[in-house]
């Protein structure tokens, strides 16, 4: 919706963006071709990801199911992978992945709440590069990782039609895991991590509600 200028309808996706009151949560996006200011809410939005296997999903659906743990009303739950292999699944099109999902989101906060928001690949390294992300007052990062050990027995354990549990693919998910931990201790923004091996789901969804604050 921000893309298109309502006044002149010019289609532009990296318009300046100019917070108007930090304490009201609101900002304008200004048309470089008409200067028209187009208002909208300024929301922080959330991403928990993480490598397979690291509990993404079943903290996810916990949360969705589970109105009084999780005080799920504070937020947009959205489990990226509900779009996954519908479009953008080859590496070329990631960025366009990303970008949509930016696009939903910001979208989202139209209606005023929060967008949190689980996906594997929304690391920052992929979404900060993203025009889309000047729409958010922030993105904060949660990165459930596990113990390398863990990870790997639980990718062996998933059915078989989850094709996890190849020695390349768990290679590629404990790489992946070290990639969030090392991140978490360099990244300059707002990262934490979060250690998802021997805590139960209930622990974890209570975390990650705390931190989504």
């Amino acid at each position: 919706m921000y893309h298109v200028c309502v006044q002149c309808g010019e289609w532009e996706p990296d318009k300046e963006v100019r917070a108007v009151e930090e304490s009201s949560q609101r900002a304008v996006a200004i048309c470089s071709s008409c200067g028209y200011e187009h208002l909208f809410p300024y929301l922080p939005l959330f991403v928990v990801a993480g490598p397979s296997g690291s509990g993404k999903s079943t903290v996810c659906n916990g949360m969705l199911n589970n109105v009084t743990a999780a005080n799920r009303s504070d937020w947009v739950i959205l489990d990226s992978d509900i779009l996954w292999g519908v479009a953008y699944t080859k590496p070329e099109e990631w960025t366009n992945y990303f970008d949509m999902w930016l696009r939903v989101c910001y979208n989202i906060h139209l209606s005023g709440r929060s967008v949190l928001l689980f996906g594997a690949g929304l690391n920052p390294d992929n979404v900060e590069s993203r025009p889309g992300v000047r729409y958010f007052s922030a993105v904060h990062y949660l990165a459930l990782v596990c113990d390398e050990d863990e990870l790997a027995s639980r990718l062996r354990a998933r059915p078989q039609w989850r094709d996890s549990s190849g020695n390349d693919f768990i290679e590629d998910q404990l790489n992946y895991n070290r990639w969030f931990i090392e991140q978490g201790k360099d990244y300059e923004g707002s990262l934490t991590v979060l250690n998802t091996s021997e805590a139960p789901v209930e622990e974890t969804i209570a975390a990650v509600s705390k931190w989504a604050v």
